[in-house]
């Protein structure tokens, strides 16, 4: 999952939504603050502090994806799912929605 983040990027796009665990989780609380330094940036074009702004919004949702693919991971151990296949597929789990810009 990592990887896929960082492939946004790559093709030029700003990560400014994601959801892992459900509508409730701290991904919504993460991704409010992207969206407004999406705005903040396409509003603020000439501002002195463009650069530190477009340098947190590339780094904050890796940031946060790593840190959020290993609490879930843990999660999952913790429920009795101790075993590294789960772990794996908990990494890799499906139905996590991206917002890009």
């Amino acid at each position: 999952m990592p990887e896929l983040v960082a492939s946004f990027d790559d093709c030029g796009y700003d990560l400014v939504g994601m959801v892992l665990i459900g509508k409730d989780a701290w991904d919504r609380y993460e991704a409010a603050k992207w969206v407004t330094m999406r705005d903040w940036l396409e509003e603020n074009t000439e501002d002195d502090f463009v650069q530190e702004v477009r340098a947190e919004l590339t780094i904050a949702p890796k940031r946060h994806i790593n840190i959020q693919v290993n609490t879930v991971a843990d999660a999952c151990l913790n429920e009795g799912h101790a075993n590294e296949e789960d772990r794996r597929q908990v990494k890799a789990a499906g139905g996590i929605r991206f917002r890009v810009l």
